[in-house]
């Protein structure tokens, strides 16, 4: 996935958020990778994943 010619990882979510939820970590994630100098967010698991 590429956002402004930077290739950019997709956001590991678990469930998978659907509709509007989803356009929101979308908006998110642009938001972000859109900041100047930023790089990377990361946290643990704390639970398990989930289908």
């Amino acid at each position: 996935m590429h956002r402004d010619k930077a290739p950019v990882d997709r956001p590991v979510v678990s469930p998978v958020p659907l509709g509007e939820a989803a356009g929101r970590l979308w908006d998110g994630v642009v938001l972000v990778t859109g900041t100047a100098g930023f790089f990377e967010l990361k946290r643990g698991r704390g639970r398990p994943v989930t289908s």
